[in-house]
């Protein structure tokens, strides 16, 4: 097994100062990266996947897993499949995000996905974007609602229509369209609560999300970094990967949830995952292969090393590099002649050495180190509300991928030993996991002549504890099964996953342990959550359920409600006069759901009850009624609206000094409202909302984008000159304005488009310029769009082509266009290109 971290008696007669730094190493020094991790390797892109589980090398791989798993065939299928597959795979954070030396807030998807395993709604929504977009080569966004953060993915739906779809991966849950035709976005979500409460195809989502959704925006953020997940080891050197967290295991960051279990029944902690990779080096006859350069004057003899030369030190370099973030390194020196004896550790591949501890005539025998002992540790996340004490470290290997270790004799001490332990965190939630049946483990990398890797899984199921199953494998690429006892996805546990680098022995690939043949398997593929209970995907999911005449809804478990219904919730709608009962309520919940219910009803025989309540109410049920309101009859509506929209004496509204965003504040309505005029396009509300937007929203950003964003959808150009004022405003005020413009038709606003193009920073502004000189068939473009087509973001290039298309300028755009074709992987952008060559062809 691994390196212990248990503590042992050690003297360390110094220790340098933290800011000393060591001598200089004989070594040229270079990038972390030029540097062999070991001079003769065993294995190299070492890669092992279980097949009932994605792999997560690469987010593309995950998600085409994800759909394989499923089974999913059409788009909207693809989609819930890989969303299903990112919630269970990651999970909410408990604390702050990572942070790493160099990056002060974490957000990398791979790093989210493989190493830390956790994130807020956030991150976790930018990986399910870019999982999206890896897999199928379509757009998708990151999603901001007043202090909450979705995915927006993008498709073409069965009814032809192109649009996106709002994903919640934080709190779980999708929504479908009133007839269930298609996943629905933001808007239809703002301007119809009821999609929420009462929602047509899944259950309730166990959080009411849908306030201000009709202020959605879509918000910046950075192409996805691909990583090699891949992993090289040395001759001897053994990797372990445990399901769970040793309490002894050190951990780099511990934001992730320490409570509850995986979603879908298994037995797993949702924490972080530990494990090890180490190097046992007793300086045997192939002692310097593990080395990651030659040693420097260093005799061996009787396997113990010294100087060669007594004159000037002995050398010897060790490379640390895994795919995941390291948490502590432990080295253990068998010493065998006293003398001085250093460890040091560099992070920039040589070029400067912190020094760990230096043993002055230290007796024989074992020493321990720690370095996160030894050196200053990177403060990876302050305590919420503190500041950080001083300038972190960020020279240590704590917090990082690949570091060296260097190990100097002189003074004639001799070692017999030199074993070294990276300790590291990673997520458990995508390792290979074994479920009940048949999983076909795959191992690919190249090895070494006369070497072979020694596979070891160790789990229970529902025969036995402790199950070892031990695969000896001399030839790579292989494949072989590994069979498991249990029906549900609770009966097997996976618990670890050994793997060593050992000489082969000519007898070929082979089960060194064997299993029993299990007593119980599956009687086909593993159960999934059935598509109408997606929501609920935690224990504290809720339905509502009718309870009493006082208050007719109650909050019941999702287990209670399938139980209720043996099968699951389908919501039953009341009768109008059931509902229009319920408005009178005390209770403002029971109000809220009543206006829901006729929302869905619209039923104009529940028209006064409705408005009392949108006149005189001012709890969240006004939102309800307003929209029941205009879902029955949107003209007969549009007078309490305009009302709303004024501020009029005989409307009731919430305090406008709450800064909840549920609150049925005056600003808020004015945006909810604002946001059903841009639905039928009331041009009698364009002047009201100005007034609003110009002098009452208090520079409160989310009700302003709401209201800017339907004075485009109204279409009435009279919005222009109040649409401008905000062209200059914050990037998202900026973004959202000229979406509106564009839908407005004001073409004097392509030259502040070209300028957007050269803008660095928030990416959407200049995809928002693009977009709209493709709309305006703006041409004579070309040479400041171009730029744009080599963009690391993909939805870009594929905006590019959109405006080199109607550019005019053939000469310039044909050659990058075609050029860009022949790399292009990204399939919307493929097609967007290809049809912009077609067309820039046809009109030469």
């Amino acid at each position: 097994m691994c390196l212990s971290l248990a503590p042992r008696v050690v003297v360390l007669v110094a220790l340098l100062a933290s800011a000393a730094v060591a001598a200089p190493t004989s070594q040229p020094a270079s990038q972390p990266a030029d540097w062999p991790i070991a001079l003769r390797p065993a294995v190299t892109g070492l890669k092992i996947v279980a097949s009932n589980w994605p792999d997560a090398s690469s987010l593309r791989q995950f998600g085409l897993d994800a759909i394989r798993l499923e089974n999913a065939k059409t788009d909207e299928q693809k989609a819930i499949a890989i969303w299903r597959w990112v919630r269970r795979c990651t999970m909410a954070s408990a604390g702050g995000p990572a942070c790493e030396p160099g990056n002060s807030y974490l957000s990398e998807p791979m790093l989210i996905l493989n190493v830390y395993g956790d994130h807020h709604c956030d991150g976790l929504s930018r990986m399910l974007a870019a999982v999206w977009q890896a897999t199928m080569g379509l757009p998708a966004e990151k999603l901001y609602r007043a202090g909450h953060t979705m995915a927006d993915l993008w498709w073409v739906d069965a009814d032809g229509v192109s649009r996106y779809h709002m994903f919640d991966v934080n709190y779980g849950y999708f929504l479908y369209s009133r007839d269930g035709s298609h996943i629905v976005t933001c808007d239809e979500i703002g301007t119809d609560f009821s999609l929420s409460c009462l929602p047509s195809k899944t259950s309730k989502p166990w959080l009411e999300k849908q306030w201000w959704m009709y202020s959605a925006i879509h918000c910046q953020w950075e192409a996805a970094r691909p990583r090699d997940m891949t992993v090289t080891l040395r001759t001897g050197e053994q990797l372990q990967r445990m399901w769970f967290a040793l309490d002894t295991a050190p951990l780099f960051h511990e934001g992730a949830l320490r409570s509850g279990t995986d979603p879908d029944g298994a037995g797993y902690d949702m924490g972080p995952g530990a494990g090890s990779a180490g190097i046992f080096g007793p300086f045997t006859d192939d002692w310097e292969s593990q080395l990651a350069a030659p040693p420097v004057n260093v005799e061996v003899n009787d396997r113990k090393a010294t100087q060669k030369d007594p004159g000037r030190p002995a050398e010897l370099i060790y490379h640390g590099r895994l795919p995941w973030v390291t948490a502590d390194v432990s080295v253990r020196l068998h010493v065998e002649r006293p003398g001085t004896i250093a460890v040091d550790t560099s992070i920039d591949g040589g070029r400067a050495w912190r020094p760990a501890s230096v043993l002055k005539d230290q007796k024989p025998g074992d020493v321990w180190l720690r370095l996160a002992k030894l050196q200053p540790a990177f403060e990876a996340a302050p305590a919420a509300g503190t500041a950080r004490k001083g300038s972190p470290s960020r020279q240590t290997p704590i917090g990082r991928y690949d570091y060296l270790l260097r190990v100097t004799l002189d003074a004639g001490a001799a070692l017999s030993t030199v074993d070294v332990a990276t300790w590291f965190q990673h997520n458990p939630l995508v390792m290979p996991t074994l479920l009940p049946g048949t999983n076909k483990i795959t191992v690919s990398g190249k090895l070494a002549p006369g070497q072979s890797l020694e596979v070891t899984y160790v789990f229970d199921d529902a025969d036995a504890k402790d199950k070892f199953h031990v695969m000896r494998l001399e030839n790579l690429p292989a494949a072989y099964e590994i069979k498991a006892s249990g029906k549900a996805w609770k009966d097997v546990w996976c618990r670890s996953m050994l793997v060593r680098a050992v000489p082969a022995d000519g007898k070929g690939d082979r089960v060194v342990r064997a299993l029993a043949e299990p007593k119980v398997l599956p009687d086909g593929p593993m159960p999934t959550l059935d598509p109408r209970v997606l929501n609920c995907l935690t224990p504290d999911s809720y339905v509502l359920q009718p309870k009493d005449e006082q208050s007719r809804y109650k909050v019941v478990s999702e287990a209670a409600a399938w139980e209720l219904n043996k099968g699951p919730f389908e919501p039953r709608l009341r009768t109008r006069a059931e509902y229009v009962k319920d408005l009178s309520s005390p209770d403002e919940d029971t109000r809220r759901f009543a206006a829901a219910g006729l929302i869905v009803l619209r039923d104009p025989d529940a028209w006064d009850a409705l408005e009392k309540v949108a006149i005189a109410d001012a709890s969240r049920a006004k939102y309800y009624a307003v929209q029941a309101l205009f879902w029955t009859d949107a003209k007969r509506a549009w007078p309490l609206m305009e009302k709303i929209l004024a501020r009029d004496p005989s409307i009731a509204f919430a305090p406008d000094a709450t800064d909840r965003v549920e609150a049925a504040t005056h600003l808020n309505m004015a945006a909810m409202v604002a946001a059903l005029c841009g639905k039928a396009k009331i041009k009698a509300a364009v002047p009201l909302i100005a007034d609003v937007l110009l002098t009452k929203s208090r520079n409160w950003p989310e009700p302003q984008w709401g209201m800017i964003r339907a004075l485009g959808r109204i279409g009435d150009p009279a919005a222009i000159p109040t649409v401008r004022r905000f062209i200059k405003g914050g990037a998202d005020h900026a973004t959202v304005a000229m979406e509106a413009l564009i839908e407005l038709n004001d073409r004097e606003s392509i030259p502040k488009m070209v300028d957007w193009l050269g803008l660095k920073g928030h990416h959407l502004r200049p995809e928002t310029a693009m977009r709209g000189l493709a709309a305006f068939k703006a041409a004579g473009h070309a040479e400041d769009i171009l730029p744009m087509l080599t963009s690391e973001l993909p939805v870009r290039r594929s905006l590019a082509a959109d405006a080199l298309a109607v550019s005019g300028q053939p000469e310039i755009a044909l050659p990058a266009l075609k050029a860009a074709l022949e790399t292009e992987k990204f399939e919307l952008a493929r097609q967007r290109m290809a049809a912009a060559i077609k067309q820039l062809e046809s009109r030469q």
